[in-house]
């Protein structure tokens, strides 16, 4: 059996345009605390009824691998960032 060599994951997001550094304040703040209160975006005519407000992930070096629910917690967390990264990407490529 090989070891788990990799227990997290790195991606590099760059935000551009009028708003990047609102939303880059916005996801900084998301990632260290795991909620961000109000949408960093205000989209005409656009309500968000089911806004997730939390993020359900840990920073490196919180979890211990060989917790009985570590690759259960991962799978969720990491599906929920890459939810936010392309929603992200959405909302910048919309305003710029």
């Amino acid at each position: 059996m090989l070891p788990n060599l990799i227990n997290y994951i790195s991606i590099l997001i760059v935000f551009s345009g009028p708003i990047a550094s609102k939303l880059e304040q916005d996801f900084s703040k998301l990632l260290s605390f795991g909620k961000l209160e109000a949408p960093s975006l205000y989209i005409p005519g656009y309500t968000p009824i089911k806004r997730k407000t939390t993020l359900g992930h840990r920073q490196c070096g919180v979890r211990d691998s060989d917790d009985e629910n570590f690759n259960a917690h991962r799978s969720t967390s990491i599906s929920l960032l890459a939810d936010m990264f392309v929603t992200f990407l959405a909302i910048v490529n919309s305003v710029t």
